[in-house]
């Protein structure tokens, strides 16, 4: 059940999008301990991106899941930056991440919701 959405102006390839969000998945998988099975990915490219006056490349990560612990969000903050800013070309000053705990009874999956 847990998303990471991933924006970005970066000039990437699709194969390296692909690799990029496996790995994103494996972490949030890990940190949060949850099953591969339920991860859902998505990247988003953008072709104009500002943060204040900086100009290059940027990017924006959302994770949301039913469960993020407090002690959890430090780690995937740390692990999500580096692979972000490794893979994107992106400096770590330009990222934003945005995380979402989501009551299960406002998840849902094949039709029925979490809690």
């Amino acid at each position: 059940m847990p998303f990471l959405n991933i924006t970005s102006n970066a000039d990437i390839s699709p194969e390296d999008i692909d690799s990029l969000l496996r790995e994103g998945a494996a972490i949030c998988c890990e940190v949060l301990g949850k099953p591969a099975d339920y991860m859902q990915t998505a990247f988003n490219t953008a072709t104009d991106m500002n943060m204040g006056s900086r100009q290059g490349q940027f990017a924006f990560g959302e994770v949301r899941s039913i469960g993020l612990p407090g002690d959890s969000i430090q780690l995937l903050s740390e692990q999500l930056s580096t692979l972000l800013a490794e893979r994107l070309q992106v400096p770590k000053g330009n990222i934003y991440l945005v995380f979402q705990d989501i009551p299960a009874d406002k998840w849902a999956w094949d039709g029925k919701t979490f809690g």
